[in-house]
């Protein structure tokens, strides 16, 4: 049974994968104000993976806590609960417009 889920979940991050690689997720993210402050650029996810972290949670049906103890984000960095929490509660975040965004430019290319 772990194995059929493993193997569903790495389905699921292949497919969010390749969706993305040609989307322009960074560009949206920087517009909607979505960036990391102060020294954090150095250390840790950057708000792109972050982001990709949450959409993947969403897909999977999991929590972002549940995503960083499992091995499925294949990254050299680890995602803390605690930088899913300030990265989720960021009120300078402006999902709102990147919500805007990313359905506008989805809906272009789907019509």
């Amino acid at each position: 049974m772990a194995v059929y889920m493993l193997s569903k979940f790495t389905s699921k991050i292949s497919t969010i994968s390749t969706f993305f690689q040609d989307f322009p997720l960074s560009r949206f993210l920087s517009s909607a104000n979505f960036y990391k402050r102060g020294n954090a650029k150095s250390n840790g996810l950057s708000i792109l993976e972050l982001f990709s972290s949450s959409l993947l949670a969403i897909f999977t049906r999991s929590s972002l806590n549940e995503l960083a103890k499992s091995d499925l984000l294949n990254s050299d960095k680890s995602l803390s609960k605690s930088a899913a929490h300030r990265y989720m509660e960021n009120e300078k975040f402006n999902w709102r417009e990147l919500q805007l965004n990313i359905s506008s430019s989805v809906s272009g290319i789907i019509s």
